[in-house]
């Protein structure tokens, strides 16, 4: 084949010798294997039509060797210069499934990046898709990656509409139709483009739980400070979920006993502060992000705190993505998470089994109502917390956790609440392992 300082004669791969041949494929694959880019650059001009998928006996392509050594630009060479197919080896994993399985950073970027007709959801042999083995690498560089690649977002065509589901006319907020009463503001609320002007129509209600009347206040947002064409509106409403999640908390109050509690992504706060008022809980803090409708959360536990002696009840900001902004109070010392339809969409998947798995403490649970509806995300979720160590159990939540718990039953409560007709909601309870 000659060596580095010899004159170059390109020559038909058909024309060697099959000793040769077989000595130029097991070129490619340990060049690939040990990062030797010249040389492969210079075994393609002694070969040029070298195939770049030449395969060892167990199916492992020079990708595959490239993917799994994290060579980066041995992976970008084969595919961008060389057309390299993405291919699976014998025990059924495709070079991304490599790159995964050992934690390469690297290498599945630029599979990502370059790699055509790459499918993350695709499964090896043992049934894992790319999306779990990235959960699997905890290395929010790599999750983050895998779940922004296009074929990612297969999971959320049939996506429910948590960010608009409530999002009802501002007429509907103000006929107080949950049996409230409604009223308009205006005040300011944080972007990150800056301060921006927002109208809210308001409706306060009045929830039974266990022996507790539980006040909170509901809100439709406009934001004033965009033009009409781009005029939209948001809310901050009770769902279903958090209908379920507030009797479990009742149902299972021996739990929260003198313990530090959170809610994430509380929106109105409901569960959050059911957990303040019917069991005995030391602290319940309930967090959210949306600048818009944190000022509602916010209003809500102003008006349940200070109702128990010797417990607390506060809101905080917490944003699942940014790590600084987490309260010192909460890291690795909550006791028991709290949440209610938090995921609807993949991209949160991996800041929030990260956020959770952060805030609990050693032997932390973690409670979790969803509906089943398909919604992009929730699978992956599921495969995320028992990846990083979490154990699962499930259960249907009774239906008697969906009934009416408005004090002043409004008539229009299946209304409100279609879902709760035509949705199955499950309840999630997620312990941490030593």
């Amino acid at each position: 084949m000659g060596d580095d300082g010899d004159e170059v004669t390109p020559r038909a791969f058909a024309s060697l010798s099959a000793s040769d041949q077989a000595a130029a494929k097991n070129d490619v694959l340990e060049c690939s294997r040990y990062d030797e880019l010249e040389n492969l650059r210079l075994l393609w001009k002694m070969v040029p039509d070298m195939d770049p998928n030449v395969t060892d006996e167990d199916g492992n392509t020079a990708l595959h060797m490239a993917s799994a050594n994290n060579h980066g630009e041995v992976v970008k060479f084969l595919l961008v210069e060389k057309g390299a197919t993405f291919g699976k080896n014998k025990a059924g994993n495709s070079p991304l499934h490599w790159a995964l399985e050992n934690k390469q950073e690297k290498a599945v970027a630029a599979l990502l990046e370059h790699g055509k007709d790459i499918d993350v959801l695709d499964q090896n042999a043992q049934k894992k898709s790319s999306v779990t083995l990235a959960m699997d690498t905890n290395n929010a560089t790599i999750v983050q990656a895998v779940l922004k690649h296009p074929s990612a977002d297969k999971l959320g065509k049939n996506q429910s509409q948590d960010g608009e589901a409530g999002q009802e006319d501002v007429e509907d907020s103000e006929s107080g139709a949950l049996g409230g009463t409604a009223s308009e503001a205006e005040v300011d609320g944080e972007t990150e483009d800056g301060m921006c002007r927002v109208k809210t129509q308001t409706s306060q209600s009045l929830c039974v739980f266990g022996d507790q009347e539980v006040a909170v206040r509901e809100i439709g947002l406009v934001d004033t400070s965009k033009t009409t064409d781009d005029l939209k509106t948001t809310g901050a409403f009770l769902w279903a979920a958090s209908l379920a999640l507030s009797r479990w908390i009742v149902d299972e109050k021996t739990l929260f006993q003198g313990k530090l509690v959170a809610e994430l992504g509380a929106g109105c706060g409901l569960p959050g502060i059911v957990a303040y008022r019917c069991t005995e809980a030391r602290e319940v803090v309930v967090t959210d992000v949306d600048s818009a409708t944190y000022f509602n959360t916010e209003h809500n536990v102003g008006l349940h705190a200070g109702a128990r002696e010797n417990a607390s009840l506060s809101a905080c900001a917490l944003d699942w993505t940014e790590e600084s902004s987490w309260s010192e109070t909460l890291k690795g010392k909550t006791d028991v998470l709290i949440g209610s339809d938090l995921v609807y969409d993949l991209d949160l998947v991996g800041p929030l089994v990260h956020t959770i798995k952060s805030l609990l403490c050693e032997k932390g649970e973690f409670l979790y109502v969803s509906a089943d509806d398909d919604r992009a995300g929730l699978r992956e979720f599921l495969a995320a917390m028992e990846a990083v160590g979490f154990t699962m159990e499930r259960s249907p939540a009774p239906a008697a956790y969906l009934d009416d718990p408005f004090k002043e039953a409004p008539a229009s409560y299946a209304l409100r609440f279609p879902e709760i007709a035509a949705t199955q909601f499950t309840l999630y309870r997620f312990k941490a392992t030593a």
